[in-house]
């Protein structure tokens, strides 16, 4: 009777152990592990974008305007083109074809973000190695293009618009292409915009996300979210990455949305001259003439796009079931 009794003692215990150990261990590190490791689904990327992508136009805007009047005035200083626009319109003038862009974010930051991950997701089955970040990063780019065209068309035309003293207008922008151009003259710029997005937003996506690893396994976080200074680096460095590969492609794309208007003024006239004649009086410097602006406008954009985005997402993923 003793023996038995010690039996049950003993079997009890070997259970409470076990019980105890399954609730207080392995439970809660698989639900971390799960949390920390299941990729975000298209709709919480979208979310992510959208919110991210508002928040860096609101800062960055009026760097957009001075980088767009360097690369159209090749003779411009960049003294010149940040006192140019204040001239113009006071403090207004840094924010001309503003509305645009912002009302644009939730689209276009939406769908770089949800193609993005739809393309890892469906395509590439959630691989995280180099060559599958760069390709979804150049989808989503790609995809993303066909409204970022005629969005940055009627920016460059209310810019311009303003450097001749009319004050345009969104509509009067889009009214003004229309009319001289046609509704696909507002997608004039789409073979440049997708030469430029689409291989920079590969560019864009892989220099993020390598960056975070390297740095990951620098300061020992391995297995942990990254911190916020390496959010912020591995942004900056994405930046970098787009704009030193889109900076010559956008500078073309900048020349053939200016050279409608001046086509236009000129009583008409072929577009595709008026754009030869101004690229052949261009020397190789001035394809990188708006670098320094577009460093100092693209880091801060796109450290503040990655790590807001990077920040969202996470916590969507956590608080998911």
């Amino acid at each position: 009777m003793i023996d038995g009794r010690f039996k049950l003692k003993i079997i009890g215990a070997h259970i409470f152990i076990a019980v105890h150990q399954t609730h207080s261990e392995p439970f809660p590190s698989t639900i971390t592990m799960t949390q920390q490791h299941r990729s975000p689904t298209p709709l919480e990327s979208l979310i992510g974008g959208s919110i991210s992508g508002m928040a860096s136009v609101i800062v960055c805007h009026p760097l957009d305007v001075i980088r767009t009047k360097i690369q159209v005035d090749h003779h411009l200083t960049l003294r010149q083109a940040i006192v140019t626009p204040f001239k113009e319109s006071g403090f207004a003038g840094f924010y001309k074809g503003f509305t645009v862009p912002f009302a644009a974010q939730i689209v276009y930051k939406s769908i770089i973000f949800a193609t993005n991950t739809a393309s890892n997701t469906y395509l590439f089955h959630n691989k995280t190695d180099g060559l599958s970040v760069f390709l979804s990063g150049t989808i989503a780019g790609s995809v993303n293009s066909l409204v970022v065209s005629p969005v940055e068309i009627i920016r460059t035309t209310q810019i311009m618009a303003a450097k001749d003293g009319a004050n345009k207008t969104m509509f009067d922008a889009i009214k003004h292409v229309v009319k001289h151009r046609g509704p696909l003259g507002l997608w004039v710029g789409l073979p440049p915009t997708i030469a430029r997005d689409g291989p920079g937003m590969g560019c864009y996506m892989i220099a993020f996300s390598q960056s975070k690893k390297f740095i990951q396994s620098i300061d020992g976080t391995q297995g942990k979210p990254p911190t916020m200074l390496n959010r912020l680096v591995s942004g900056a460095l994405a930046g970098i990455a787009f704009w030193t590969y889109a900076l010559p492609i956008d500078t073309i794309k900048t020349i053939i949305e200016t050279s409608i208007r001046s086509t236009q003024q000129a009583g008409g006239g072929s577009l595709k001259a008026t754009v030869m004649q101004h690229l052949r009086e261009m020397k190789f410097i001035d394809f990188y003439r708006a670098l320094p602006i577009a460093y100092i406008r693209g880091i801060p954009s796109a450290a503040v796009t990655l790590t807001v985005y990077d920040l969202i997402v996470e916590r969507m993923v956590a608080m998911s079931p």
